[in-house]
């Protein structure tokens, strides 16, 4: 499985999401890594249930984030993602 272009997810963010000051809640900002990673799976081509039931399993061995500056309530956020390595 080898992505040659990134994928860019766009999302905007919900009330769900953020705290009592409009500031997206730090753990959100992974569920909007992980939906990036899933839509980037398929726009690349792959069903994430095929893929699963062949028993490729999907892991997140690592993950670092450097917070530039917060999201905000109803902010159009863009998460840019590829795969660097596939093993």
């Amino acid at each position: 499985m080898i992505f040659q272009q990134p994928s860019i997810f766009r999302l905007t963010v919900q009330f769900e999401d953020v705290d009592a000051n409009g500031v997206v809640h730090h753990p959100n900002y992974l569920k909007y890594l992980e939906r990036a990673r899933s839509y980037g799976i398929k726009e690349g081509g792959y069903s994430l249930e095929k893929l699963l039931v062949s028993g490729c399993a999907l892991v997140v061995s690592e993950i670092h984030a450097n917070y530039l500056r917060p999201a905000l309530l109803e902010q159009e956020l863009f998460v840019i993602s590829r795969v660097s390595a596939v093993g």
